[in-house]
């Protein structure tokens, strides 16, 4: 617990000395203005309120992605990687402590897209069932973190993780059902997006926001928790197998 909560204050450390990494609290205002706009000029303002989370969740994601999926490659990059894999620390933890720092942050542009659409566009917030979407808040980030300590050890692998950080952006928004619910794609999209925890918390926040009414909210999170457990079990296989190739190769500075 002590290494969990160290690394974690040093994702904090980095984060204040690092503002590249917190560009996305510029991007969600623009990104919450834009569909705004859209569902105004559709005539549809019953849907802006839950609209305004949709940025949230894209840089939710976005972080999960440039942020978090960077931490491993920049550790190495930086000669870190082989002090850490040498400590008694378990190397996952640290990775846990880390992106859940970030994640943990990232939390803040949900506070704020509901911020700027109030103050901005008038769009008043209104919580029908303010504990269900605590909790999917809560259930949502630990899933992130899991996708998101995955997303570090496959990245770390791969000769050039900027293009699946490129492609793996829009198409998950999409089947993450971030702006419209995945019930209204085609079958087969449906069915795929139902292995994409975004789509379960997308419906989710978009029932217990608003005036929406989430009927089984609770084993609906518990899917979340589910998909996330499977990540995170995948992410601890990974990471065990990287390191162990890396170090019978002797190159853990070059995984």
């Amino acid at each position: 617990m002590a290494g969990l909560i160290g690394s974690a204050r040093l994702e904090a450390v980095i984060l204040r000395r690092s503002p590249v990494d917190v560009l996305f609290l510029i991007t969600v205002p623009l990104q919450t203005m834009g569909v705004i706009a859209v569902l105004r000029y559709a005539g549809r303002p019953d849907l802006e309120f839950t609209a305004v989370l949709a940025p949230a969740l894209m840089a939710l994601w976005q972080n999960a992605l440039f942020v978090c999926g960077e931490l491993v490659t920049k550790d190495r990059d930086n000669q870190r990687l082989e002090l850490l894999v040498s400590s008694p620390m378990s190397f996952y933890g640290y990775l846990c402590g880390r992106v859940g720092a970030v994640t943990a942050f990232s939390l803040v542009v949900f506070a704020e897209a509901i911020a700027f659409g109030w103050l901005a566009f008038g769009v008043a917030p209104s919580f029908s069932q303010l504990g269900p979407a605590a909790v999917t808040l809560v259930v949502t980030a630990l899933a992130t973190v899991a996708t998101s300590i995955l997303l570090s050890i496959v990245f770390v692998n791969t000769r050039n993780p900027h293009t699946y950080q490129n492609a793996l952006g829009y198409p998950m928004f999409i089947l993450g059902g971030v702006l419209v619910p995945v019930s209204i794609y085609p079958e087969w999209l449906e069915i795929a997006s139902r292995f994409v925890y975004l789509s379960w918390a997308s419906d989710l926040f978009r029932d217990t926001l608003g005036a929406g009414t989430a009927e089984d909210w609770a084993p609906r999170c518990a899917v979340i928790l589910g998909l996330g457990l499977v990540t995170a079990l995948l992410g601890g296989v990974l990471v065990r197998r990287t390191l162990r190739h890396a170090r019978q190769e002797g190159r853990l500075a070059l995984t």
